[in-house]
């Protein structure tokens, strides 16, 4: 009985460990959507107020929800002290679910921000957000064809083991 339930139990983690694998892919997907929304946005707010990158982030986040943890980290730093570029690219690099690829991405839109005329900001926001576009598909597909990868190993692993086992 209790050689059974461990037996189980060991399928069980095993399984589980593809699921989390499969998980940390959903939520990549979800981040980069939400990264390219709150950027959107961004774009749109700047375009449409003409206001500092500071009060665009500030807008930003109001229509947002504050789904997007970059722009909140960002404003903290900012009324820290800390200067604005180093407040996106220290917040850009601390966003949670993404690989390093994904958090290069996101400084370069920091470096976008207040550094030309609002009409280039917003051309190369456009190009950016065509790049993420890109990442975000490249994610999805990667999601698609490895969560059947990562379940299915995980259970099959855990399977293995327990005959091993036995």
């Amino acid at each position: 009985m209790i050689k059974g339930l461990g037996l189980a139990f060991i399928v069980l983690c095993f399984s589980f460990a593809g699921f989390g694998l499969t998980n940390r892919l959903t939520r990549r997907v979800k981040r980069l959507e939400q990264g390219l929304a709150a950027i959107r946005q961004i774009r749109l707010t700047l375009s449409s107020s003409k206001a500092p990158s500071l009060r665009v982030l500030k807008l930003a986040e109001h229509r947002t929800g504050g789904d997007f943890p970059l722009i909140r980290q960002c404003l903290e730093l900012s009324e820290k002290g800390v200067p604005f570029p180093e407040a996106w690219q220290t917040a850009a690099h601390d966003l949670p679910d993404l690989s390093a690829e994904d958090k290069t991405l996101f400084e370069q839109a920091g470096e976008i921000l207040g550094r030309d005329g609002i009409r280039q900001q917003e051309e190369a926001l456009l190009q950016w957000e065509e790049q993420i576009h890109l990442q975000i598909g490249a994610a999805r597909e990667k999601l698609k064809s490895h969560a059947r990868l990562y379940n299915g190993l995980g259970v099959l692993t855990g399977l293995l083991v327990a005959v091993l086992l036995v």
